[in-house]
C-alpha cells in the first residue's frame, strides 16, 4: 500500500456498527464491513478513499508513511 492511506477511525464519515459479523461502517460510501473501510474501498475500486474528512478538532492526519 502507499502508506498514505486514511486512518478511518479519524474520520467523521467511520462508525461502529450493532452487527457483529461486519463491526465497521463508513456513512461516506454507504457500507458495512468485517475490515475497515478504506481498506474495502482500495480493494474493490483499486484507489484510496476519497471520502476522508477528519473529525471535528483533528488534524487531517492521513496515516503514518512508511
Amino acid at each position: 500500500m502507499d502508506g498514505n492511506r486514511p486512518v478511518c477511525h479519524k474520520c467523521k464519515h467511520f462508525y461502529i456498527t450493532w452487527d457483529h459479523r461486519f463491526p465497521n461502517g463508513c456513512r461516506g460510501y454507504g457500507i458495512k464491513s468485517k475490515y475497515l473501510p478504506a481498506v474495502e474501498v482500495l480493494r474493490a475500486t483499486g484507489k484510496g478513499c476519497l471520502c476522508f474528512v477528519p473529525k471535528n478538532g483533528l488534524k487531517a492526519n492521513r496515516g503514518p508513511k512508511r
